[in-house]
């Protein structure tokens, strides 16, 4: 069956990228541990380094990186996972809050003004 093809090389790709992703992410757990942290959030840290890990190998296999460049990625995805939810959350709390002052900011941004050069 043509689907065999490979399987045992993609499903030991797949745990290594797992492996290097949960590893990111426990690194953060115990490099910087958050105040009152259980351990159901723990767990949903993890799998949500795993997540960003398999999004970057994925990319950069896109991208014919070389397996070092993927590792690197997949390791720091892991570490920085569960910093940019928390980024992501913050930012659309503050686009529901004020939508047009976000776009304002970000246009700003973008232009490299600052807000005393409005």
């Amino acid at each position: 069956m043509p689907w065999r093809e490979g399987l045992l090389e993609r499903v030991v790709d797949t745990a290594v990228v797992l492996f290097f992703a949960l590893f990111g992410g426990a690194a953060r757990a115990a490099i910087s541990p958050k105040e009152g942290r259980t351990l159901g959030s723990l767990v949903g840290s993890m799998i949500v380094a795993a997540f960003a890990g398999i999004v970057v190998y994925k990319l950069l296999s896109g991208a014919n990186c070389p397996e070092e460049y993927k590792a690197a990625g997949v390791g720091v995805a892991g570490l920085l996972a569960d910093d940019l939810l928390s980024a992501c959350v913050a930012f659309g709390k503050a686009l529901r809050a004020d939508p047009m002052g976000v776009v304002e900011r970000l246009f700003d941004l973008f232009r490299g003004r600052r807000k005393d050069e409005r």
